[in-house]
């Protein structure tokens, strides 16, 4: 890939000017998107956390008529354009994009039409498409990301559960941001040996104090909008209200939307794609299976995560009798 500047002149994305910027969809999740751009030698952040004024920045720029998610990354991306980039930064704002009914197609679309009406200069969109799957970064790329979702989602659930279930809450938090360095740090150097720091985690994790063993503790589903279950503007309110009743909150995965798009492509709208885009597809989705499988072996042995795969098909038979799947 390769950036075009404002100017007309072409950027490779590993130039040090180059900086993709990742939106707000839940902090672990957007801080691995981040470290497995660095992993591949792009310059990346994270947007500050959503705010009020982030929301109101938002429908400054939007008819207040569209969904949260799309009001929230229009707000966060003109903040950071406008009073966080550095001078002589060439920004991508990171925003995938998908078929079927819901709007996120029409994001990228909606952004790049707030940055040319704002004139903003040496800022685009960089999108990835459902379309494929999400494979436009390449394969092996493709599965250092699905490797960071499934991390980010269970490391998410580890983090609610220590608000619960921790002795010392405090100290459980700051143990928790340590071993969550440690995992980012693994993927901003590529991913290697991220087997082996999982499982130094998952033991530094387990030596925290618990006042009741996470099998024991009350538990409740966070599910609905992929965006707004992990977006902490949109549902952390909810998740630490719960926590102060004793109530673990899991929010329901990432890699859920992840499933259902392989299933989207390869069993309802398979006609846009080769038999070989298919087969491709089939094999990653066996590797994918098998590395959430071990990652989420590991990482229960912090006794903070019972290891649930997510199982797509019994989520489509439950669904059925409302929604086609």
């Amino acid at each position: 890939s390769v950036y075009v500047a404002s100017d007309g002149s072409r950027h490779p994305l590993t130039d040090p000017n180059v900086k993709v910027v990742c939106p707000s969809m839940g902090r672990t999740l957007s801080e691995v998107a981040s470290a497995a751009f660095q992993g591949l030698g792009v310059r990346s952040e994270v947007v500050p956390l959503p705010d009020t004024k982030t929301l109101n920045e938002g429908r400054a720029n939007t008819c207040c008529k569209e969904c949260l998610p799309l009001i929230l990354s229009t707000g966060s991306m003109v903040e950071y354009a406008e009073r966080r980039r550095k001078e002589g930064e060439l920004s991508l704002y990171f925003m995938p994009t998908a078929t079927g009914g819901c709007r996120i197609a029409q994001y990228a679309v909606h952004l790049n039409r707030v940055i040319k009406k704002r004139e903003i200069e040496n800022l685009a969109t960089f999108s990835l498409a459902s379309k494929n799957s999400y494979a436009g970064l390449g394969g092996s790329v493709a599965v250092t990301m699905l490797k960071g979702i499934t991390v980010a989602d269970v490391m998410d659930d580890i983090r609610n559960a220590l608000r619960v279930l921790a002795v010392e809450p405090r100290n459980a938090d700051e143990v928790f941001r340590e071993q969550w360095g440690r995992i980012l740090a693994c993927f901003a150097r590529g991913g290697k040996g991220l087997y082996r720091v999982l499982n130094q985690v998952a033991g530094e994790l387990a030596s925290i104090p618990l006042k009741l063993p996470a099998a024991e503790a009350k538990r409740v589903l966070l599910a609905g909008e992929v965006f707004v279950r992990k977006d902490e503007f949109s549902s952390q309110a909810v998740v630490e209200s719960l926590a102060r009743r004793g109530i673990v909150v899991q929010r329901a995965p990432m890699l859920e939307w992840i499933h259902y798009v392989d299933y989207w492509v390869q069993h309802i709208d398979r006609k846009r794609l080769s038999l070989g885009a298919q087969l491709e597809l089939k094999i990653r989705a066996v590797m994918q299976n098998k590395m959430e499988r071990k990652i989420k072996r590991i990482l229960a042995r912090s006794g903070l995560y019972q290891g649930q795969m997510t199982d797509l098909e019994a989520v489509l038979e439950a669904g059925e009798h409302f929604v086609k799947h």
